[in-house]
């Protein structure tokens, strides 16, 4: 007998080969074609019957969900329990959290908000009715106020420039600040369109630039006169200053007079 020869490529030991797979039967061709077609027509056919079942299946346990939903709040009504759903829940742990952080504000309702936001509307229509009402008035007074300084100028409003207006305003403005609660309620005099209150700002307004340049041409018109230097056929004959006769109480008391008012002073002030 015989020794069995070795094979020269021996497999790994405890790693055996595995058989490979046999491989997948083709679609048969020619005469059972149509087999095949009724057998896929029919597992199409048992696919949709599954998805169909499964459909009213899903939409009789949704019915049955919504009925046993109307039973529960029936029973909970007879009860009298109001049950919450979970958006109310929120909105309720949403406001008893913002009642804690802002108790003043807690008792709020939403038509109280917007009753809120329509009031600051409201204030702000208001307050731009307002503001443009008073601008109004306060163009009018200075109109009367152009009209008066022209008249006291011997001129015509139309005279008047920006700047002596824009002047006039600001003047206008701090006499009122200024008078204001020491000699009465200058503000009050504004608001009525107090003629008189236009006259006595005008006439204070034109005394204080209009005195000084009085004084100033009373001043030079009363003041000796420079005399001319002296030539042969140009002499001109000058005015000196009146002599005093300090022996005469009376002529020096005419003179302290006259000094006085050429200087700008007056009597009972």
């Amino acid at each position: 007998m015989s020794d069995p020869v070795a094979d020269p490529n021996p497999a790994p030991a405890g790693d055996p080969t595995p058989s490979p797979s046999p491989s997948p039967t083709p679609a048969p061709v020619g005469h059972n074609t149509g087999e095949w077609e009724r057998k896929e027509k029919g597992l199409i056919s048992e696919v949709q019957k599954e998805r169909q079942a499964r459909q009213n299946y899903e939409r009789q346990v949704a019915q049955l969900q919504a009925q046993h939903e109307q039973a529960q709040k029936r029973i909970q009504a007879l009860a009298g329990v109001s049950p919450r759903s979970e958006q109310e829940t929120e909105d309720e742990a949403i406001r008893q959290a913002f009642a804690a952080k802002f108790p003043h504000l807690a008792d709020l309702t939403a038509e109280d908000v917007e009753a809120l936001r329509d009031q600051r509307t409201q204030t702000a229509q208001l307050k731009a009715s307002t503001d443009a009402m008073w601008k109004k008035h306060t163009n009018q007074v200075l109109g009367a106020i152009h009209s008066r300084v022209a008249e006291k100028l011997g001129g015509d409003v139309g005279d008047l420039t920006d700047r002596q207006k824009a002047s006039l305003r600001r003047e206008y403005i701090a006499y009122i600040e200024d008078n204001h609660g020491v000699k009465g309620d200058y503000i009050g005099r504004h608001e009525d369109a107090d003629e008189s209150l236009f006259d006595e700002f005008v006439d204070a307004y034109l005394k204080d630039w209009q005195e000084p340049i009085r004084r100033s041409v009373t001043s030079t018109e009363i003041g000796p006169r420079r005399p001319l230097p002296s030539g042969k056929g140009r002499s001109i004959a000058t005015t000196g200053p009146k002599k005093i006769d300090f022996n005469n109480p009376k002529a020096v008391e005419d003179a302290a007079v006259e000094a006085f008012l050429s200087h700008g002073g007056r009597f009972g002030q």
